[in-house]
């Protein structure tokens, strides 16, 4: 009877405990449009993508708040993985939706190769923003290289809302990623 006693003060014990837990909502970083155009994939240029880095900082599932001189995370809020892979899907996806140049999984006999490095992904009250390190390679040598940031302004703050504000500032750094790529093709026709 004893064991049956605690046994029961215990189950409803977790049940409390269980009850005032806070559940962490998940956000991807993805594309926010789509363009509605079927690619002709025969006259493609292809495109190898590196594994992205990122600066030791952001390599979390947290995402990162900052204000002022301070960094700290969202409470109740996380990445559903890390920033890197949903920006390499990401891409690959913002690529095979654009046309002019195909993500392959190889970088052999690819005319381009992709090179990134994540400078800095956040938010804070008032903004989000991404810059990343860009490069742009072919086997012999590098062609072109920029660093990118796209800042996005958040009217009123809440999680949806910043991650809103990350995906159209990754957009943002996709389209320059595009015009690089666009940019190193013509460095290659002229040699």
């Amino acid at each position: 009877m004893k064991y049956l006693f605690i046994t029961l003060v215990a189950i409803l014990l977790s049940g409390c405990i269980a009850k005032q837990g806070v559940q962490s909502r998940y956000y991807e970083l993805e594309n926010v449009a789509k363009p509605n155009f079927k690619c002709d994939r025969s006259a493609n240029i292809d495109v190898f993508i590196d594994k992205i880095k990122m600066l030791d900082i952001y390599q979390s599932r947290n995402i990162i708040y900052k204000q002022n001189s301070q960094i700290s995370y969202l409470k109740d809020a996380k990445f559903a993985s890390y920033p890197n892979v949903m920006i390499y899907k990401s891409l690959i996806d913002y690529l095979q939706n654009h046309c002019k140049f195909k993500p392959v999984l190889s970088n052999k006999e690819c005319l381009l190769n992709l090179k990134i490095t994540i400078l800095d992904i956040y938010v804070s009250q008032n903004e989000a923003k991404i810059s990343a390190f860009v490069s742009v390679n072919n086997d012999k040598k590098v062609l072109v290289n920029s660093v990118l940031s796209q800042t996005k302004s958040i009217d009123k703050f809440s999680e949806e809302n910043a991650i809103n504000a990350l995906n159209l500032a990754l957009a943002n750094i996709q389209d320059q990623i595009y015009d690089l790529l666009t940019s190193a093709l013509t460095t290659t026709s002229n040699n």
